[in-house]
């Protein structure tokens, strides 16, 4: 431990900065702030006002887990080196220490907004180049220069036969150790270890392609192997232990399990299989906690967040979450690691969260701008809850993943999943038929009894009803169902289809009156997302009749939103169902002569009657519905119901509610979880005098003698 007895660090997350040179005050700018939760203009101010406040501090020591960058551009990763390389020129005993997240490396999205084009991103190797001198000297080790690195990336060049040019680096490649006092003779130091969980390579890419980044995180077993052997180094020298990492390795918000997105690591859930019993059927987080690490620092989420995780074997370790400078309410953090325990047995830590109350920040014209009030300034300018609504479909629907969707894939790949089969590209519905044979015949009422037969290796399904029988071949099914699903890519799931129908459909039920004094959903909803507190004397009565309705078992506001967005759910409804048409050629009777034979009268007259009034799905819907609603004519909103309150449906929900939120009941869930949100932000984020050790947890590091 250093002579003072004290090591002052501090944490800034996602600072998110774009590089002047890349903005313009034009249409395609100010859309893209538009699209973003972010302050992009302001956030090379907010990041100098947050280096000064680590001053302020005393802080020698500054931590930046992941997203330096908007979209990884090359100028943006140099202004931020520049930025940074003055904070440590005042001070040569001054380190940063920092790791890329997903926003960083070969992220194709870098875009120059002044001249509308491309611009360079930055590949793994250039991160280290532009950045290791701020920490270089203080590095131990890094993951790229082990054994164990070396020989997995061996194996992941064989397997996926890489690319010359992205041969050097597979996932984890960023990983390094430090210390803050690098002589390892001393004892009683700081040991940063820090993870890099960023996917940008071809192992753990959704798609296992090179040259592109995820948003979703991953810890590769490989990494961990080095990790436990890094921290049984530290634990040997006496050594504080912090893990770093960009994302979550639980999910983060206090004693709630949150409905899982691109958050945290993809494996946290995963248990690790080795010989080594140190990791041997072990969650990542239960790794370091039962490896005595109790510290795990992240970012990512734009949210401070503090997850305790308690072991089977009783240890615990928190990951504790740190906000961006560029999102409301502009969190940092500072620690403070004190070797003050009498005849030194371990240390003692404090953490503090401090706002950006104040700023300055030049704008687009080049003026420049005081803002005295950053709270206020951040809940006024920053986008609403309907922005980020709107413009995070707006993206989504741009992302090739959905606009370009191979649905056939999707489907296919969901069912392996379901089913834990492995099925063909062709062929792919006699295998489903195959599967399923031993559940069948099963008799339909008004329709039949149908069953499932394998005649010399070709499936085909059988309809038995009133002396006639349909017989439908799965290569004829999958032909015909193949025919739909390419209308539906064509038709149907396109980026302007996607945005129009959503924003049409999501302006309407957020403007769903919940109270007699016309107050809507959307109230409601921006109140919550605003981090107001939950309490009798400052909640209006419109947010404290509505919480007691969702409390209310008998009140369904999914039933309530499918009947106020009846009109906009029947005309989406209709959309799709018109567009998709049955038809070869041109022809419903190729459709339908190709999809089925027949013999006896009752499936002859159906089959002519489908062939002349069915000219679309929507109008076979109608006929079905006959028989199932028992209405002549079928409407969306109908159907949307039946849906959400069919049973199967609804235990498949509880099923899933269960998996992912640890309990059936999601209403209980949200609120438990919107009380949860509100008071431990405005705990924390309100009173800065707040050492958050003591408020979340007590901890004191001893050694054993």
């Amino acid at each position: 431990m250093e002579n003072n007895k004290k090591i002052s660090l501090s944490i800034l997350s996602d600072i998110h900065i774009l590089a002047r040179s890349l903005m313009a005050n034009n249409k395609e700018f100010n859309m893209a702030i538009k699209y973003d939760r972010k302050f992009l203009v302001e956030g090379e101010g907010l990041l100098k006002k947050a280096l000064e406040l680590a001053s302020l501090n005393d802080s020698k020591y500054i931590i930046i887990p992941g997203d330096l960058t908007k979209d990884g551009e090359k100028k943006s990763h140099l202004e931020v080196m520049e930025i940074l390389k003055s904070w440590t020129y005042e001070n040569p005993q001054r380190k940063i220490f920092l790791i890329p997240g997903n926003h960083d490396i070969n992220n194709k999205q870098a875009f120059d907004y002044k001249n509308l084009k491309k611009t360079d991103y930055i590949e793994p190797r250039d991160f280290f180049e532009i950045y290791d001198f701020l920490y270089k000297d203080k590095v131990l080790e890094f993951y790229k220069n082990s054994n164990i690195f070396k020989s997995h990336l061996d194996f992941v060049n064989q397997k996926f036969n890489r690319d010359f040019k992205y041969s050097y680096y597979c996932q984890g490649y960023g990983s390094y150790l430090a210390r803050i006092d690098n002589n390892l003779e001393n004892k009683n130091s700081l040991t940063l270890l820090f993870i890099d969980t960023s996917i940008y390579s071809c192992d753990y890419e959704q798609n296992h392609k090179d040259g592109k980044t995820n948003v979703v995180g991953a810890l590769d077993k490989n990494v961990m192997k080095w990790a436990i052997e890094k921290i049984d180094e530290a634990k040997g020298r006496k050594d504080m232990i912090f893990v770093i990492s960009h994302h979550a390795f639980i999910p983060n918000f206090r004693d709630q399990r949150l409905v899982l997105g691109p958050f945290i690591i993809k494996n946290w859930n995963e248990k690790y299989i080795d010989d080594d019993p140190r990791i041997n059927d072990k969650l990542p987080i239960e790794v370091l906690a039962d490896m005595g690490v109790k510290f795990l620092f992240t970012g990512h989420l734009h949210e401070n967040g503090t997850a305790k995780y308690k072991s089977v074997f009783g240890n615990e370790i928190f990951n504790i979450q740190t906000g961006s400078t560029v999102t409301y309410p502009l969190p940092i953090r500072h620690i403070n690691v004190l070797d003050d325990i009498e005849e030194f047995n371990g240390f003692s830590v404090d953490l503090k969260t401090q706002l950006i109350k104040s700023f300055s920040y030049e704008n687009l014209s080049g003026e420049t701008i005081k803002i005295e009030n950053s709270i206020a300034y951040a809940l006024e300018n920053q986008l609403s809850l309907k922005d980020v609504l709107f413009n995070y479909v707006h993206s989504m629907a741009k992302n090739p993943m959905i606009s370009e969707m191979n649905i056939k894939k999707f489907l296919i790949d969901r069912i392996n999943t379901a089913l834990k089969i492995n099925l063909p590209k062709e062929g792919y519905i006699g295998e489903i038929l195959k599967f399923y044979k031993d559940k069948f015949p099963i008799h339909i009422e008004k329709l039949g009894f149908i069953n499932i037969f394998d005649a010399d290796g070709e499936m085909f399904i059988k309809i038995d009803s009133y002396r006639s029988h349909a017989i439908i071949k799965a290569k004829d099914l999958e032909e015909c169902l193949e025919i739909l699903i390419e209308q539906f890519e064509e038709k149907i799931i396109t980026t302007d289809n996607i945005i129009y129908y959503y924003d049409k459909l999501m302006k309407k039920g957020i403007s769903m009156p919940i109270s007699k004094d016309g107050h809507s959903l959307y109230d409601f909803s921006n109140y919550i997302y605003q981090y107001k507190a939950l309490d009798e004397k400052t909640t209006p009565s419109y947010v404290v009749e509505f919480m007691a309705k969702l409390n209310n078992p008998n009140y369904s506001i999914t039933d309530q939103i499918i009947d106020y967005c009846q009109d906009e759910i029947n005309e989406i409804f209709e959309f799709l169902t018109k567009n998709i048409r049955f038809e070869i050629d041109g022809s419903k009777d190729k459709f339908f002569d190709k999809l089925v034979s027949i013999k006896g009268i009752f499936f002859n007259s159906l089959i002519k009657y489908l062939k002349r009034k069915s000219n679309n799905l929507f109008d076979l819907l109608t006929f079905i519905s006959k028989f199932i609603l028992k209405k002549r004519r079928v409407e969306g909103v109908d159907l949307a119901k039946y849906i959400v309150n069919y049973k199967k449906i609804t235990n498949i929900k509880q099923n899933l509610g269960k998996k992912m939120l640890g309990r059936a009941n999601l209403r209980s869930y949200i609120i438990d979880l919107v009380k949860s949100i509100n008071n431990e932000v405005i705990e924390t984020y309100e009173n800065e005098d707040l050492n958050e050790r003591d408020h979340y947890f007590s901890y004191v590091e001893y050694e054993d003698e």
